[in-house]
């Protein structure tokens, strides 16, 4: 009977003590689990309103689950896949997380409208695969475009093909139809089959870019990412680029061909064609023509001394009398 009870008491005590053990190890667990820090998505670098998100752009950063913020974009989540083109809406500073309520989307109806910075407008010109930069140019880059003219000048064939700048550091809003850049792998495929491109511009270089498009070919030259200002406000550097033509372009007048290309401008000009001389003054003879006279059957010729007076003399004097 001791004997019974003592085994009893000691299933007691190693039961007691198994859910203390078990007790134990959830609680460390928990607290491991608590304690285990997850990657968020933070910017690289201090990022302004209207930034169109790079890849150089973002950077992932461990904090504690205890301390994630709502909304917060994590490394494992589909969010992340799709940060990379986005439109950053408000500023975010180095090393703070980018939450989800941050940007826009490229696939969001109102993107291109909230790309552009205010008071500027998109515009799209047509590309073909080498004015592309074989497709090698994205959305977020910035580039010149230039001019080229065939002037046709038989005359001057030094100067019958010309290329210039009219407008630089504009900053590629899309690329075909995409507003996000391609993922890697793919590309430049996706880009090679794009036809046209959308930049961001002031509103007087709208209607230069588009008279430009009917001039000749426009081309694209791409910029260093190294001198390529990472925030959405395109102003002053449009502002520079237009200097060469907006001194002689009317604000709120039409745009023409002579105002933005200094070709069409320097092209010599038409002289009119000269007015055929008017035919010389002739004097009126001395003496006259010869004059036929009939006397009966004889015939003869006289020729007067004199021109014959175009009107009868006016005043007092006598009328000559006939014989």
């Amino acid at each position: 009977m001791k004997s019974s009870q003592k085994n009893i008491l000691l299933l007691l005590i190693l039961a007691v003590v198994a859910a203390i053990g078990v007790r134990i190890f959830m609680a460390n667990n928990a607290a491991h689990q608590v304690a285990a820090p997850v990657k968020v998505l933070v910017a690289h670098s201090d990022l302004t309103i209207g930034t169109l998100l790079r890849q150089s752009d973002l950077s992932w950063k461990e904090i504690p689950a205890s301390e994630l913020p709502k909304n917060a974009v994590e490394q494992s989540s589909d969010t992340a896949k799709t940060m990379s083109g986005a439109l950053l809406r408000n500023a975010v500073k180095e090393g703070d997380p980018i939450l989800s309520t941050d940007v826009i989307s490229p696939n969001a109806p109102e993107f291109l409208a909230a790309a552009l910075a205010p008071g500027m407008r998109a515009v799209s010109v047509a590309i073909t695969d080498v004015s592309g930069n074989a497709g090698l140019i994205q959305p977020g880059d910035r580039v010149d475009l230039l001019l080229t003219q065939n002037l046709r000048d038989e005359k001057s064939p030094a100067h019958s093909v010309v290329a210039e700048t009219i407008a630089t550091d504009l900053r590629v809003i899309a690329v075909g139809s995409s507003f996000q850049r391609p993922k890697e792998g793919d590309s430049q495929q996706a880009n090679l089959q794009a036809r046209t491109i959308t930049f961001e511009v002031t509103p007087i270089a709208a209607q230069a870019v588009t008279v430009a498009s009917h001039l000749g070919d426009l081309s694209l030259a791409l910029k260093s990412f190294a001198k390529t200002s990472a925030d959405g406000n395109a102003s002053a550097p449009m502002q520079q680029a237009q200097k060469k033509w907006s001194s002689s372009a009317p604000s709120d007048g039409p745009i023409w061909a002579g105002d933005i290309s200094q070709a069409v401008r320097a092209e010599p000009k038409e002289k009119p064609a000269a007015a055929p001389a008017a035919p010389a003054n002739r004097a009126p003879s001395a003496t006259g023509g010869s004059v036929r006279v009939l006397r009966g059957s004889t015939e003869g010729t006289a020729t007067p001394t004199a021109a014959l007076p175009l009107a009868m003399p006016i005043g007092n004097s006598a009328p000559t009398k006939l014989q």
